[in-house]
């Protein structure tokens, strides 16, 4: 069985090469069924880079600045894809967990909108129907709702956030 140890987890913090920028893009439109129009718009939202033991990029988490009216604050909206062959228990915890420190350094920088966090958009069936708790202790992300469409909101409060 894939642990966690057995991948690489790489922050973005400035532009990146054109190699991992075809990689990425790569995975999103063979693995995720991404348009590479849409892939290619995504890179400027990547935060997290997962690599297996050869270097091979198999996992990307992504974020953009968004005014969240239910909470009237601005967070990171985040998103997350590790390629099916991939997929390890608590790879994804790892990394939500990884992007959110991060960008709660980011946000330390802001003046303007500054972040009080990060918002997920829960669209996983197996994900919705499994994991019911109010609260993911391991990710530290509470329900606040639903979309329109039936999806769970989870929101994951910086350290010392204030709305």
């Amino acid at each position: 069985m894939k642990s966690v140890t057995d991948y690489s987890f790489h922050l973005i913090q400035g532009p990146i090469s054109s190699e991992i920028g075809s990689e990425v893009i790569r995975l999103w439109t063979e693995s995720a069924g991404l348009s590479a129009g849409i892939a290619a718009q995504r890179l400027k939202e990547l935060a997290l880079i997962l690599k297996d033991k050869s270097g091979k990029v198999i996992g990307v988490s992504t974020a953009v600045k968004t005014y969240f009216p239910q909470i009237h604050n601005y967070v990171y909206a985040y998103r997350c894809f590790i390629h099916p062959e991939f997929r390890a228990p608590a790879l994804d915890t790892q990394m939500i967990v990884r992007t959110k420190n991060h960008l709660q350094e980011v946000s330390k920088g802001e003046t303007a909108n500054k972040c009080v966090g990060i918002m997920v958009i829960v669209q996983n069936e197996i994900i919705k129907s499994q994991w019911k708790q109010a609260v993911w202790l391991g990710a530290d992300m509470i329900y606040v709702g639903n979309t329109a469409e039936g999806h769970h909101i989870r929101v994951g409060y910086f350290k010392g956030a204030r709305i």
